[in-house]
């Protein structure tokens, strides 16, 4: 019944944002242009350092792995975009005015609110993009689909948005204590850009830390490699059990932990009208 509900209230949600992104067409259409040129020069970056490498493998990874990387991390970007990101950008600005007031007195559960009132629907333009780059890096590379494969795919692809989603909310939470913490967001788009390389570029202490500390890399890289087929160059047999496990164990803890620390947050809130 409760489910229910909240299913109908963000089935009313997303209706209301996509009457809104249609009444401004031009910047629906410049938003989704401007995301699929940023995602292109990353295509033509790789293909100039593999053209001058004369199309040799990098790290071990070949031109039509990387791409199928590409692919799956502007997936994942692009679902974590429309469904979180300008959500989480917005929580600082209404603690500062305590506009949040207004949220914490609906009789739904505020990180809910907090977490979905606004969908981007300029991704979905780009969404079909990424499995394009998907189908022809697979073709290429002779992926084969298969129900189990898949089904960890889509769940690493899952993981990864949630693991992106409670990273940047557990950041935005900073604001009930620092007035402006944008500085503090500065750091997210260069810390994400290293999703989109390959995990073996990496120096081993690095890699470590970007797989296992701070699992940016196990994001992109082990949905990539549950679909990549094993290549000798590489010297890897694909993504290991125990790896997909961890980014599962991974998103699933941040949700606590993210839950928690918003309690917390919460609990040291000053309302604009205290």
């Amino acid at each position: 019944m409760r489910i229910s509900r909240y299913f109908r209230i963000y089935l009313a949600i997303a209706r209301n944002c996509l009457v809104r992104e249609m009444s401004f067409r031009g910047h629906f259409l410049i938003t989704a242009a401007t995301e699929t040129l940023w995602f292109a020069l990353q295509i033509i970056f790789f293909e100039v350092i593999f053209m001058n490498n004369g199309g040799k493998p990098i790290a071990g990874w070949t031109e039509y792995e990387v791409l199928f990387l590409l692919g799956t991390q502007h997936l994942i970007t692009q679902f974590f975009e429309m469904f979180f990101f300008t959500n989480c950008m917005d929580i600082s600005e209404q603690v500062r005015t305590g506009t949040l007031d207004f949220v914490l007195i609906k009789p739904i559960n505020p990180q809910f609110l907090l977490s979905t009132r606004k969908l981007n629907f300029n991704s979905v333009a780009n969404i079909p993009i990424a499995f394009a780059i998907l189908g022809y890096s697979g073709y290429k590379l002779g992926v084969h689909l298969t129900f189990t494969n898949v089904l960890v795919y889509i769940a690493l692809i899952l993981c990864g948005v949630l693991i992106l989603y409670n990273t940047l909310f557990i950041m935005a939470l900073s604001a009930f204590w620092v007035i402006k913490n944008q500085s503090l967001f500065e750091l997210w788009f260069p810390v994400r850009n290293f999703a989109r390389y390959p995990i073996d570029m990496y120096p081993p202490s690095f890699k470590f830390a970007l797989t296992f500390v701070f699992p940016i890399l196990a994001v992109t890289n082990f949905p990539a490699m549950a679909l990549m087929p094993f290549t000798t160059e590489m010297n890897r047999s694909g993504l290991v059990p125990m790896h997909a496990l961890f980014v599962a164990g991974w998103a699933i803890g941040m949700l606590f932990v993210g839950h928690l620390f918003f309690r917390f947050a919460l609990n040291h809130y000053r309302s604009a009208s205290s």
